[in-house]
């Protein structure tokens, strides 16, 4: 299989004189599912920051398609992320005075981009339907999250990158958001989920302690 992100000799602190993170050589697959888990404040959203390019390493590569991310401007990069990856984390980022509809077909206005999948089918199958023309600050958290998966999913991402997505659903709704993440819909997808709740640990094809980016 193709790597699609790879991280290669990585370091990373928030402190001058500390390391947070140190990582040789990990890559990601094309096409498979990892899930990445730790304890709250063990720096799971630290790394999601680095390998998506919110915050840079002090040293090191990470590579998204062969390109060095941490070389590319702000401009250069935010185009590029949003072409090959999607989002689904904690804070949701919604807009919260756009409707749930509109935000999930942003990223189709920036990206020049039919919807990936029928959306109406999509949004009853996550009981989104009565939402679908309400703001999203009047929506629930669990809402929040499905429209942000939604958003995430509608341009057909070759990278989804979640971060606890499902620690505000309840077990119906969070069966839902997997029978979708393991869909057709996100079959050739590489999905990087990041959880501390080990129970879901075995859905995915690979399990990735913390640790292992912790190599200081």
């Amino acid at each position: 299989m193709q790597s699609v992100l790879s991280f290669n000799q990585v370091e990373f602190g928030w402190l001058k004189d500390k390391t947070d993170l140190k990582v040789k050589q990990i890559s990601f697959q094309e096409s498979s599912k990892y899930f990445i888990y730790g304890p709250s404040g063990s720096g799971k959203s630290t790394l999601l920051n680095l390998l998506t390019g919110f915050i840079k390493p002090n040293k090191g590569e990470i590579l998204l398609f062969s390109k060095d991310i941490t070389k590319l401007s702000d401009r250069q990069l935010n185009k590029f992320r949003a072409t090959h990856m999607g989002f689904v984390f904690q804070s949701f980022n919604l807009i919260p005075y756009l409707t749930a509809e509109e935000n999930i077909k942003l990223p189709l206005k920036f990206l020049k981009k039919a919807p990936a999948f029928d959306l109406n089918k999509m949004v009853t199958k996550l009981n989104l339907h009565d939402c679908l023309k309400m703001k999203t600050e009047l929506l629930s958290h669990g809402e929040q999250q499905r429209v942000a998966l939604l958003k995430a999913l509608i341009s057909s991402p070759e990278i989804l990158v979640c971060d606890e997505p499902t620690s505000a659903l309840d077990s119906e709704v969070e069966s839902q958001f997997f029978e979708v993440l393991f869909s057709d819909l996100c079959k050739d997808m590489t999905i990087i989920f990041v959880s501390h709740n080990m129970s879901l640990k075995d859905k995915f094809d690979h399990q990735l302690s913390i640790e292992v980016f912790k190599d200081v």
